[in-house]
């Protein structure tokens, strides 16, 4: 539901502009913005209605699941197991899941854990803004992170 002042904007035409260096939720740009703009280095790299942006993960289901740092995660395995499920690897031991269907996170895990793997996390999760922002730009959350620390040290 649209606020007064948000009603105000929008019927005089006015430009609200909202920056962030966090990742936001969809939910919170859904209600704060009419468009996205990613923006890398002082350049936009890309601008888009919100709706438009986020049409290719609507009905995405997705999880991550964390192994311990040394498990080796069965990647061909996976696939003959799952072939509904695409996975990604986020970093060594964080795996992503997607599939337009909902996801039983207790079978992963269990398949994991009788190929040897220990389970550290297994959540289901929406996608974020930052999850679309990483997919357009190739620059990963730890690097947004690593930059952001970087800026408050000096």
């Amino acid at each position: 539901m649209e606020s007064s002042v948000q009603a105000a904007i929008r019927a005089h035409g006015l430009v609200k502009l909202f920056g962030t260096v966090r990742a936001v939720d969809i939910e919170d740009a859904e209600r704060l913005c009419d468009r996205v703009a990613f923006i890398v280095s002082g350049r936009i790299v890309r601008t888009e209605s919100l709706e438009r942006l986020l049409q290719p993960v609507r009905g995405i289901h997705a999880m991550t699941v964390t192994v311990s740092g040394s498990s080796a995660v069965p990647h061909a395995d996976l696939h003959d197991a799952f072939p509904w499920l695409d996975f990604y690897e986020k970093r060594e031991n964080e795996l992503r899941i997607e599939t337009c269907a909902p996801i039983k996170a207790g079978s992963v895990a269990r398949y994991l854990e009788d190929k040897g793997v220990e389970v550290l996390e297994a959540r289901k999760r929406h996608l974020s803004l930052e999850d679309l922002f990483v997919e357009v730009t190739g620059i990963g959350s730890g690097s947004m992170t690593g930059e952001k620390e970087g800026r408050a040290r000096r």
